[in-house]
């Protein structure tokens, strides 16, 4: 558990759900429920989270996309200031994608997901539709 209360759809996943996750600035059309956020266009959100221990994790990235132009929404996720990896929501049905593996040391961090490849193409609309961000621990 990484302090924070989580639904976790995979076992052994602690999830940071929407309604602890903000947008970082203004970021047009932002619209969050309980159960996501919509990123209609570039931008990025933000948490801060707890982990109470020590140890290595695969960061998971919940939710869907609308695609554009053949590709689907690309997220960077960033922890502390650094890079972690990207990944691709590559679905428009709610999935879920590994990011990549990073170790985290106990005491608070700063979460950063950053929507960068938006397009608008008419008809077409490319956007990232969040669910959650998960850490589940490496054995």
């Amino acid at each position: 558990n990484l302090g924070i209360p989580f639904a976790p759809p995979l076992a052994g996943t602690s999830w940071i759900a929407p309604k602890y996750i903000t947008p970082v600035g203004t970021i047009p059309y932002f619209k969050k429920t309980e159960a996501e956020i919509s990123l209609v266009a570039a931008g990025a959100v933000e948490a801060t989270f707890d982990a109470t221990a020590e140890r290595d994790y695969d960061v998971l990235v919940r939710g869907r996309s609308a695609p554009a132009a053949g590709e689907f929404a690309a997220v960077t996720v960033e922890i502390d200031g650094r890079e972690i990896g990207q990944t691709i929501v590559g679905s428009r049905s709610p999935g879920t994608f590994r990011v990549e593996q990073c170790h985290l040391t106990r005491g608070s961090h700063h979460l950063k997901i950053i929507y960068t490849n938006d397009l608008w193409v008419p008809p077409e609309d490319r956007n990232l539709y969040l669910h959650a961000v998960g850490f589940r621990p490496i054995e």
